[in-house]
């Protein structure tokens, strides 16, 4: 009887709504409203003292996250799922394998809770030597590489002393999206084939290194200048080098102006 009423009921949806306000009354996400969710969402992850600007994307067929210095790269779900968390509240589930997926062990999750959007990772959030846990509350935006910079703290004019052939020159640096220049009496440069890179593996990374390179270096392979970012100490630290081996790459601290 209960079969017979249910046909009923997808026969009427049919007729009356088309199949477009009807959900299946025996799927397991029953309620979970998935349009428009599907997007690009950026954040900030506090985890363990440290604060990590970070993205998630979320699609159909996968659940993808990356934040800067925890890790070296982008990590990536293609066995997803919608659930119920205790509250009733959508949410999103990512697993690295089937075997995850099948035992219904996520190793990462976005929560839909009214207007917030939290993304977790269940191992630390349930995990007591994690201290201070908190999720990571996203917004959504566009696309990975136009709305997450993840180096846009490091943008701006950095001044100091640069020594050349045992003279002394005056010089700035400008970073911006996507571009790397500086001045001198001596000499200047821009380029806009950039490239950062992390120079140590692990989680917590502390150090990067900002690369120039000529427009037709497309596999980025001699940098004319660099600038490295050591996040390390007490208070940030920046060297910047000219990498022209003629001139024995003469490179200098420089402090960051604005």
């Amino acid at each position: 009887m209960l079969k017979k009423n249910y046909l009923i009921l997808s026969a009427l949806c049919a007729v009356v709504f088309g199949f477009v306000s009807c959900s299946d009354v025996n799927s397991t996400n029953e309620g979970t409203n998935v349009l428009g969710r599907y997007k690009n969402y950026y954040g900030t992850w506090a985890l363990m003292g440290q604060n990590y600007p970070m993205w998630v994307g979320l699609t159909e067929d996968s659940f993808s996250w990356a934040a800067q210095g925890y890790g070296t790269g982008t990590t990536k779900y293609d066995y997803v799922r919608w659930g119920k968390d205790e509250d009733g509240n959508d949410v999103y589930f990512g697993y690295p394998t089937e075997e995850r997926y099948n035992a219904e062990n996520p190793a990462a999750s976005v929560t839909f809770k009214g207007s917030q959007v939290l993304f977790d990772v269940p191992s630390m959030k349930n995990n007591a030597h994690v201290a201070n846990y908190t999720s990571a509350s996203l917004s959504a935006g566009n696309a990975y590489q136009n709305q997450y910079e993840p180096y846009a703290a490091y943008w701006g004019t950095y001044t100091g002393t640069l020594t050349v052939m045992a003279s002394n020159y005056d010089i700035t640096i400008t970073v911006a999206n996507n571009s790397f220049s500086y001045s001198s009496s001596m000499m200047n440069g821009g380029y806009t084939n950039v490239a950062w890179v992390p120079t140590q593996s692990g989680r917590n990374v502390t150090k990067w290194t900002l690369s120039g390179y000529a427009d037709d270096d497309t596999n980025k392979e001699n940098a004319k200048i660099i600038l490295e970012v050591d996040l390390s100490g007490t208070e940030p630290a920046y060297t910047f080098t000219v990498n022209v081996a003629a001139m024995g790459k003469p490179n200098t601290t420089v402090t960051k102006t604005n």
